[in-house]
């Protein structure tokens, strides 16, 4: 269906055609009547006849380029046929406009030409009179087509598309301005008001008026584009799961007796940071400082006249990948920005993102917003974020700082971040810093919750009557806090429990007496308290929620217990949708049977999951997580052990290979994949990245342990099989394999990623670094590296070297560990098999795989992005591995390049030592190639000399049959004639 924007701009052409046809026909007239005036005069307004037809020409040429329109012409909108009727009409009237108006464009001025002409006039008076006609009915006919186009009451295509952008407006709470409106009531005025027909005048302002209304329209749309994009599912789910603060809580950060955050509003600059233990309630505060009304009026005072922009951010490790990453942050931050400000959205953005944002491309736009803040003129505005968790963020520290140093020296903007304790953070913030330690001020608001908490139940409020150890035990808890929240919830919670069953003052002491007083007695305790029948299945359970890389949807969990049943459930699986519906009404009795196994510790939230399904589980706290990962892993290891040694004919269990096994079965139970629609692909390319991170930490930790690697070898050909279906049942391209549905990385300077269709789940393996599979397919077919089954396109070699690849989640690769994207062990075993580093690819002009690497690595050193020691020592230890494979010290690099050896690039990627170490290797390297080949130098000259002598000879002899063929019969014939003569 044709855009709105095309329509409009249709209208506004045929208003152009109506005025131009009417301006020509009027100078026709005007040069038929002043046959007598000056040769000047005459020519001038021919020059303008003649611009005039040929304006009316172009037009008709636009007008032919809406053939893409009228194709499906039967399936469009009433309203927007009759405009594309309409354009039909001028199509034809410009022809005849053309050839009529033709004799008036004559140069020659003799007076037999000036009575041919007149002649003609006279015979063309009456089809120029029709032209007029046709020209004014279709004015009349094009204003009224418009007018019913755009009346509010009517079902036009144009205002259901402007009520489609109005509802994401509301949707996105981006303030909607009254001016589209206001541009639609002056059309709807000038299409209904009773005017002189083809008046140039009122053509124009109508012509106007619609160019204002496709205009604003398409900064709207482009602007809700830009804020859909930005938003995310996720953007509320950390702030929605935080406790609200009781009431006349945490209000002693805004006391000036005791802090300096309120001065620190009102007239500070740079950071302000909040630290704490674990559990402490820093998110609870800071979700009560974005709030408070006090917040907004100190900072308004700090902002003065200029515009005022807040906005909160909180990084939740525990979460999806956009609650704990930077990209998350930016987006975040940017969309709370920008929805208040759309108007700014084309200049700060004037670009869409081909799919996901990248890290660049968000800063960029930030950068952008920061500048026009800063010129105090396109958006005079100062800016306060608030950003909680920092110790939660999912990612290198050095970006961290980066981001943190950007926010904290630019003018107009400051921060309130809170987090644990981090040395990191102390030397980013430095000495100059504001800072406050949050249990230095709570012990009273824990005794207002405590007290609250127990006395709102009236069985205490009787006890409390007879029993003054009451008051003690109150007191006792905010005592023994330690500034912990989080013990002071679950403390008062099991002493509510009691009271609810009667208990008295001597068990409330026994409860708290024996309440462990770290969070980690207390964790161990509840999962020591599991009864017996559900332990296994506990274990299992939090082994998988501690591997995870985000929280699984409910009904994943019920996988373990077909799992159980036949370890190769996922395997036999068939292809086919899950019923949703049948899911859903099993999740009452799924969250009954999850708080059976792990209690309190897993919550299942209410909602959507990002990826597929809903309800996803989480732990109630970071702090459960950190517990069972540091201190309990072990214990939960042996758990299963013991339960699977009491059944022999139960496997061992890995959570890795179950989690494998999940993914798996969630890809089989896909709905049918549509490839025109982002999520449909995003939710397949997510559960394939998660399924591949799992793979390769089973090929990391246990790669010695053949029957775990085998079982998994066989889910990633079951994956690669699985997705063929989905992508061939989608219509895919034939010629395309379905790893082709991810985005290809964009180019990066000379770091170019160009496939040419021919990537497959090999290849997407290699990226993946699975080292253990990969040798596994090339020991099974070698031909697979180089032969007849060798892939097309990009070398395999090229795979290992360049594993970039758009990934839907951010996997823990880098970010939880210092580990570097090449993957040493699968270059070595692919030049140990036999890949050529030398091997030219021509997809990108004939650079081989060598050149290729050195490009990304010079690419990435220059813009300065993210290269780490680790890194960086990944990168000299593969130059020197490629080497000793035969990497060549003369390679073509590109033109633009001052050099085209790999020493050039070295020297600029490297410091000193390590680049003369590597200079030096390649020209050993060379020399030994060259004393290799001298014998063989020596021999190939003599046989060259041999052949050459040999091709000599032939060629003479060959010359001279060639010349005997030719001249003999010729001599033949002369002979001959002289007998004759």
């Amino acid at each position: 269906m044709a855009e709105p924007l095309a329509i409009i701009g249709l209208v506004a052409s045929i208003l152009t055609f109506v005025d131009s046809g009417a301006k020509a026909i009027s100078l026709a007239r005007k040069l038929r009547d002043k046959t007598q005036q000056s040769g000047t005069v005459l020519a001038q307004m021919q020059d303008e006849l003649a611009a005039t037809i040929q304006y009316v020409q172009d037009i008709k040429t636009s007008f032919q380029q809406t053939d893409t329109m009228t194709m499906t012409r039967s399936h469009l909108p009433p309203d927007q046929q009759r405009i594309l009727i309409l354009a039909d009409k001028c199509d034809s009237i410009a022809d005849e406009l053309c050839a009529i108006l033709k004799p008036f464009q004559a140069r020659d001025r003799s007076w037999f030409r000036a009575v041919d002409t007149a002649f003609q006039v006279m015979w063309m008076k009456g089809d120029i009179d029709d032209l007029q006609k046709r020209l004014v009915e279709l004015e009349q006919s094009l204003r009224a087509a418009v007018n019913t186009a755009m009346q509010q009451k009517r079902d036009s295509y144009i205002m259901y598309q402007l009520k489609t952008l109005r509802a994401v407006y509301q949707d996105l709470a981006i303030p909607y301005s009254d001016s589209l409106d206001n541009i639609q009531s002056s059309i709807l005025t000038l299409t209904g008001a009773e005017e002189k027909a083809l008046d140039s005048q009122h053509l124009q302002s109508l012509r106007d008026r619609m160019s204002s209304f496709e205009r604003e329209y398409r900064a709207r749309k482009y602007t809700s584009c830009i804020l859909r994009k930005l938003h995310f599912a996720e953007i509320k789910r950390r702030w929605d799961r935080i406790t609200t603060s009781e009431k006349n809580t945490n209000t002693w950060i805004f006391d000036e007796a005791k802090t300096d955050f309120l001065s620190w509003l009102e007239h500070g600059s740079g950071i302000f940071w909040i630290t704490g233990k674990a559990g402490s309630g820093k998110s609870t505060l800071m979700k009560t400082i974005s709030e408070h009304p006090k917040t907004e009026t100190a900072l308004r005072s700090w902002a003065g006249s200029r515009p005022l922009f807040f906005s909160s951010f909180y990084f939740w490790n525990q979460g999806f990948e956009l609650q704990k990453s930077q990209r998350g942050l930016l987006r975040t931050i940017l969309f709370q920005i920008l929805r208040i400000t759309p108007e700014v959205v084309p200049t700060v953005c004037p670009r869409q993102p081909d799919e996901t944002w990248t890290i660049d491309e968000l800063k960029t736009i930030l950068e952008n917003v920061v500048k026009l803040t800063s010129d105090g003129v396109s958006l005079p505005a100062r800016y306060c974020f608030f950003i909680d968790g920092l110790d939660e963020y999912h990612g290198e520290e050095e970006d961290l700082v980066d981001m943190l140093s950007f926010f904290s020296h630019t003018l107009n903007i400051k921060l309130c971040v809170s987090s644990r304790p981090r040395h990191v953070l102390d030397e980013i913030f430095g000495p100059s810093r504001l800072n406050l330690v949050i249990s230095d001020f709570t012990k009273d608001d824990m005794k207002l919750y405590v007290r609250k908490r127990l006395q709102g139940s009236l069985k205490f409020q009787k006890l409390q009557a007879s029993e003054p150890a009451c008051k003690e035990i109150m007191t006792r808890i905010a005592e023994e806090s330690s500034g912990v929240w989080l013990w002071v919830f679950l403390i008062t919670h099991d002493l509510v429990s009691a009271i609810n069953r009667n208990e008295g003052i001597v068990t409330l002491k026994r409860i708290l007496d024996l309440f462990p007083k770290e969070l980690e007695d207390y964790f161990r305790f509840i999962i020591e308290s599991i009864k017996s029948p559900f332990r296994r299945e506990m274990a299992q359970i939090f082994l998988i929620t501690i591997e995870e890389v985000q929280p699984l949807p409910l009904f994943a969990f019920s996988l373990l217990e077909r799992e159980r049943e036949d370890p190769e459930y996922a395997l036999k699986a068939p292809i086919q949708p899950l019923d949703i519906q049948a899911v859903e009404t099993t999740v009452k009795v799924r969250r009954d049977q999850l708080q059976n196994r792990c209690r309190d510790l897993l919550v299942v939230e209410k909602g959507p999951h990002p990826i597929f399904l809903s309800h996803p589980v989480d732990f109630l706290h970071r702090t459960v997580r950190d517990f069972l990962r540091d201190c309990y892993y072990p214990k939960l290891q042996e758990e299963v052990v013991s339960s699977s040694s009491s059944h022999l004919n139960l496997p061992p269990f890995n959570p890795l290979l179950s989690l494998s096994n999940m993914m798996l079965f969630l890809i089989k139970s896909l709905h049918p994949l549509k490839i025109q629609q982002k999520s449909s692909v995003t939710r397949l390319i997510s559960l394939v990245d998660e399924l591949l991170y799992y793979a390769k930490e089973i090929e990391s930790r246990h790669p010695q342990d053949s029957t775990l690697t085998s079982q998994l070898f066989r889910i990633l050909d079951e994956v690669d099989r699985v997705n063929k279906q989905h992508s061939s049942s989608a219509s895919f391209w034939d010629k395309n394999h379905w790893v082709h549905l991810r985005d290809s990385p964009r180019p990066r300077g000379r770091d170019e990623y160009r496939e040419g269709g021919n990537c497959n789940f090999l290849a997407l393996a290699i990226q993946a670094r699975l080292t253990l599979y990969v040798a596994s397919k090339l020991n099974g077919d070698p031909h697979l590296l180089k032969g007849k089954h060798k892939k097309s396109g990009r070398p395999l070699l090229d795979y290992a070297l360049r594993p970039l690849r758009v990934t839907a989640l951010a996997m823990p690769y880098h970010s939880q560990r210092a580990e570097a994207s090449v993957d040493l062990e699968m270059v070595r075993m692919l030049l140990e098999r036999g890949a050529d580093p030398n091997q030219k690819v021509w997809l990108n002009d004939g650079r081989t795989v060598w050149a290729l690497f050195l490009l990304a690595c010079y690419e990435k050193t220059r813009r300065e992005e993210g290269v780490t020691t680790v890194l960086r020592d990944a990168w000299y230890q593969a130059c020197e591995l490629m080497i000793m494979y035969g990497a060549e010290r003369g390679c073509w690099l590109g033109e633009d390049l001052e050099e085209s050896r790999a020493e050039y690039l070295i020297t600029a990627i490297f410091e000193r030592e390590r680049a003369a170490a590597l200079r030096g290797l390649l020209s050993v390297r060379e020399g030994d190639a060259k004393s290799q080949k001298a014998p063989d130098g020596v021999v190939d000259r003599m046989l060259g000399a041999v052949l050459a002598s040999v091709s000599w000879v032939v060629s003479r002899a060959f010359t001279g049959w060639c010349v005997a063929l030719v001249w003999l019969p010729l001599f033949g014939l002369y002979i001959t004639w002289l007998t004759f003569e």
